[in-house]
């Protein structure tokens, strides 16, 4: 059997996440039906089905640490700790009204396998459910993570220019414009603090946990061969940053 590819990725900004392993026992697929249920007289309540509710996908496995990227099961090594990230990162920002990322699933393999539980699939998703934790002597990091297929519902307007206010009888209807925030600019520069990594400040700072790498390339003299080591009190250029104007003080 071809070996399946688990790709979670946000087309808005490229951010992905390819899953190294896959779940010996599968990925659970749970699709099922929505019911109108009515009570008749004589039969009591009963259910018909009037849709079909959005489909899940669930699995549970394994970020394998740092003593394991050379293993031939590992596709496409990254360390957990950007994995998580990533996925945590999406996970928040979903809840976000100025963001509301959706991300695609993409389930694939290499070839058509007759009756395998792996199915092509490329669909819309959000972040059911996600858990994680740190497992091992390896840096190992075992996950469990369900996903949700984005149903798109539609509301249509039987007479649509009552409720634009054509009709002169009908009451003037009043639209609220809701203006888009300004983005925060990034700053020129960043000082470390204790318990700060790459990852959180590229997250932090940039919005997107995955850009690590873009600040230790504008930093590497500075931080040296180990991206990993950083200390409080260090001061990181940002990629794209801007400098903030000085403000001079009024004399009382």
């Amino acid at each position: 059997m071809a070996q399946p590819n688990l790709l979670l990725y946000d087309p808005a900004t490229g951010a992905e996440v390819m899953f190294p392993t896959v779940p010996s026992d599968g990925v659970s697929v749970e699709a099922g039906t929505t019911k109108l249920t009515v009570k008749l007289e004589d039969l009591g309540d009963v259910s018909v089905p009037d849709g079909r509710a959005p489909t899940r996908y669930s699995w549970s496995s394994t970020f394998f640490g740092p003593a394991r990227e050379a293993e031939p099961f590992v596709q496409g090594y990254r360390p957990p700790s950007d994995l998580v990230a990533q996925i945590d990162n999406w996970h928040d920002a979903q809840y976000s009204p100025a963001l509301r990322t959706r991300l695609r699933f993409i389930l694939s393999e290499a070839g058509e396998v007759i009756g395998s539980h792996f199915a092509r699939v490329n669909k819309e998703v959000y972040i059911d459910s996600w858990r994680w934790q740190n497992v091992g002597a390896y840096g190992d990091v075992t996950y469990s993570l369900t996903l949700e297929e984005v149903r798109v519902i539609a509301v249509r307007m039987d007479n649509p220019s009552a409720n634009l206010g054509s009709d002169p009888g009908a009451p003037p209807v009043e639209l609220e414009v809701v203006a888009e925030a300004e983005p925060i600019p990034i700053p020129a520069t960043y000082t470390v603090r204790s318990g700060d990594s790459l990852i959180k400040i590229a997250q932090q700072e940039l919005g997107d946990s995955s850009r690590w790498g873009e600040i230790y390339d504008s930093n590497i003299d500075a931080i040296g061969p180990n991206p990993n080591l950083i200390h409080p009190g260090l001061v990181l250029q940002m990629p794209g940053g801007v400098a903030t104007p000085e403000v001079e003080e009024t004399p009382e």
